[in-house]
């Protein structure tokens, strides 16, 4: 028997836009936003969008493990209300074969409130578990919200780790909402017949890591980590860098001398980081999560010098101090050499 994990006291044969509570939810979900508007029954490529989209989402239910599946859709009931959204599937497990049903009941017919879809997902999830949005969508927008900010509200609050999105149009503009959704979402963009990668973009280890972010999901506070270089990302550091954090008050947080660093156990929210070497000045603003470390690197193009040198025993020039540990510097303390030859060059200084 399957083991129950939703509580619900009330049962309502429509979910249209109310907010359900997942009392109980112990395991990830993935949660699939599908676009029910009429503009799903087009075609693209000489094929229906929505049938498409059927066929990828039963592609994931039978090839992506571990996760407790729900659905919701919007444009499915009322041709001409914008706030038709609903809850059609909650999230529970083993709970494919319902899902599939429901999308052989479906037929295209209202609009597109994909801002106001984002946001009721995002009423029904828990905070601090490895939740997913999957939008597929032709990309037509014409609900009243901010479909970006509302993806951001929920990382934000740690809803989900990711939302991914599969488009189904060739039109630049509806490519760029469902693209800038994605990258929002801290996830990727598919068209629908590319879409073969998504099926393993659900991958979480216990730590979930990408070149911009770690997660942790056991804090609800956030880190920041950067790095200065000279010339290149990854080149040679630029020691003696400074940096500031400064939060949306204009407030400095935090104040660092070195040329890396963490800056641990930070609030949620928007910052500017600015970054000053010699004299160039660079600024970056950034978004940080709940249990995410976010990465930022700088890189200057500035005039450097170098520093040879040689050890000698003393009271004889000629004799080489073989062995001789030899360390460098900067004036605000960071160590920028350290080695045993007894001479040597430091470049890029």
């Amino acid at each position: 028997m399957c083991k129950i994990k939703f509580i619900l006291l009330i049962l309502i044969a429509s979910f249209l836009f109310k907010p359900v509570i997942l009392t109980a939810q112990e395991d990830p979900i993935i949660m699939i936003v599908l676009d029910c508007s009429r503009s799903m029954q087009g075609n693209i490529h000489d094929k229906n969008k929505f049938q498409l989209a059927k066929l990828i989402i039963t592609d994931i239910l039978e090839n992506v493990n571990g996760f407790d599946y729900g659905l919701i859709t919007f444009g499915k009931n009322d041709s001409n209300n914008p706030t038709d959204i609903e809850l059609t599937v909650i999230p529970y497990p083993e709970n494919n074969s319902k899902i599939l049903a429901n999308l052989n009941q479906i037929q295209p017919n209202g609009l597109s409130p994909i801002g106001e879809s984002i946001d009721f997902a995002g009423s029904v999830l828990k905070k601090g578990l490895k939740n997913f949005i999957l939008l597929l969508s032709d990309g037509i927008e014409n609900g009243g919200s901010n479909a970006i900010q509302s993806v951001k509200n929920l990382l934000k609050t740690g809803k989900i780790l990711k939302l991914h999105t599969v488009g189904f149009d060739t039109t630049q503009t509806k490519i760029h909402l469902l693209k800038n959704i994605a990258e929002a979402g801290n996830g990727s963009y598919f068209y629908f017949n590319v879409y073969k990668a998504l099926l393993h973009s659900f991958e979480i280890p216990t730590s979930f890591e990408s070149k911009d972010m770690i997660y942790d999901h056991k804090t609800e506070m956030g880190n920041i980590s950067y790095k200065s270089f000279l010339e290149s990302d990854g080149g040679f550091p630029a020691y003696g860098s400074e940096i500031s954090i400064i939060d949306e008050k204009n407030d400095t947080i935090s104040r660092q001398s070195h040329w890396k660093g963490i800056i641990e156990n930070i609030s949620p929210g928007e910052y500017n980081i600015i970054t000053k070497q010699s004299d160039s000045l660079q600024q970056k603003k950034i978004t940080v999560y709940p249990g995410l470390t976010v990465y930022s690197s700088f890189v200057f193009q500035t005039d450097v010098g170098d520093i040879s040198y040689q050890n000698y025993i003393q009271g004889a020039n000629d004799i080489k101090a073989f062995g001789t540990i030899t360390k460098f510097v900067h004036s605000n303390g960071e160590a920028v050499y350290i080695g045993n030859k007894w001479e040597g060059t430091i470049t890029h200084l």
